[in-house]
């Protein structure tokens, strides 16, 4: 299995997700991390991210607000666990 954060990087991430400012930065641009999440995460299935009709033409884009982070979500909720 390749190992590309420490142990305690992924307990800080999933244990305080409500406190966590994310992956550590080199996730975003080690290339070993961006093969691997090629790997584990876009090739495994299809990922509906929009609708055709709105990249109709080349070039075109779009953008939309992200979801909420579930520890936010939770904690709105008086559920913290």
């Amino acid at each position: 299995m390749i190992e590309l954060m420490t142990r305690e990087e992924i307990a800080a991430v999933r244990e305080q997700p409500e406190r966590s400012s994310g992956l550590p930065a080199r996730c975003y641009t080690d290339p070993a991390f961006y093969e691997l999440e090629k790997e584990r995460v876009f090739r495994r299935s299809w990922l509906g991210v929009g609708r055709a009709e709105q990249v109709s033409n080349p070039g075109d884009y779009f953008h939309h607000r992200p979801l909420r982070r579930t520890g936010d979500y939770r904690a709105r909720q008086g559920r913290h666990h």
